[in-house]
């Protein structure tokens, strides 16, 4: 499997919306559409800060619209 730059999906999380493909921690695969670009997140859902960390991403959930994590390590595919 190739693996995913996940520095470069950080960057595109930051600058736009992106549809990601990952595996849950249930095993299962889920895709995602998101974003951590505050001009894409609702005023009444923007936080007073961000929780970040190398095990954790947490990004803006455009589908259910609130905010979700997941582990970068996890992450099999995305596009812009």
């Amino acid at each position: 499997m190739k693996s995913v730059d996940l520095g470069l999906l950080d960057v595109a999380l930051q600058a736009s919306v992106v549809t990601m493909t990952f595996t849950k921690a249930d095993g299962s695969l889920r895709d995602m559409v998101c974003t951590k670009n505050f001009d894409f997140v609702p005023a009444s859902k923007t936080p007073a800060s961000v929780r970040t960390g190398r095990d954790v991403s947490v990004v803006f959930d455009l589908e259910v619209n609130d905010w979700r994590s997941f582990k970068p390590s996890s992450v099999i595919s995305w596009t812009v």
